[in-house]
This record gives C-alpha cells, structure tokens and sequence, in this order.
C-alpha cells in the first residue's frame, strides 16, 4: 500500500512539474531583434505601401541600436523619434518629422499613426508586424541599410 501512494505521488508530482513547466514556457516572450537591419513598409491599416504611392525613395526606417532612437523616411518626410522595448512590447514617439508637403499625406499620416499606436511587436524572420492590442496596424519587411556613397 505505501509503494503505491509513493508511486502515485511521484506521477502526482511529474504531472504537476509538467503543467508547471508548460506554463513558464508558454508564457515566455522572446526579444524580436530590431535593429541589424532597416524596414520597408509593406502595408499600413490593412493596405499596402508600395515605392510608388511616394517618390522615388524607398520609404523606411531603422531601429538605432545605441541610442533608442528611431529614424526613416516615410515618403514624403524625414522622421525621428525615441522607442523603447521590453521584449515584444515596444513603445514608440513622440515622433518629429519634417514639413514638407505632398500631394498626398495620406499613408504618410498613417504610418506615423500606427507607430504611435503600437504596443507590442512580432517578428517572423524578414516581416516585422506592429500590433495596437490583437490588431495589426502595420507591416514592414527586411531592407538593406543605405550606405553613405
């Protein structure tokens, strides 16, 4: 009788250590890297960013590493800010941009909104997607980063 209780103990305990375990790593968040690389936007709101809805300029932006700064163009202007991030949650602005206008503001507005809206950050090796709770406000993919000729 006591072999058994101590066997069913221990499955007791495995089973317990299993939940456990399961749980801790569930609940694990990993760091998406963000800065050895520049961004392209791919889609802002649901619609797409393409080269052309802008000049002749890829619009982009990179996570400075050393100073959580973030910089880019967005198709018409110059952008800067300050982010921070605590493994996928990432806050960003307030944002400052140049004044230039376009003939369209429109995405540029967007982009700016959904940077600023964003709380958390998934990165799936070259797609990096800004979140505003469950929602996607923002897709951008891997770009070279522009060399100083």
């Amino acid at each position: 009788m006591k072999d058994r209780t101590l066997r069913n103990t221990k499955v007791q305990t495995m089973f317990f250590l299993a939940v456990v375990s399961m749980a801790v790593l569930g609940g694990c968040v990993s760091t998406p890297v963000l800065t050895e690389t520049a961004w392209a936007f791919v889609s802002v709101g649901g619609q797409p960013v393409g080269k052309g809805d802008f000049s002749t300029q890829q619009p982009m932006f990179r996570f400075l590493p050393d100073s959580s700064q973030i910089m880019g163009y967005s198709g018409c202007n110059q952008f800067s800010g300050s982010y921070t991030q605590v493994k996928n949650v990432v806050k960003i602005g307030p944002l400052i941009s140049t004044k230039r206008a376009c003939p369209s503001m429109d995405t540029e507005s967007k982009i700016y909104s959904a940077f600023e809206r964003t709380t958390t950050v998934k990165r799936d090796d070259e797609v990096l997607r800004f979140y505003s709770g469950d929602t996607i406000v923002m897709e951008c993919k891997t770009y070279p980063i522009p060399t100083k000729d």
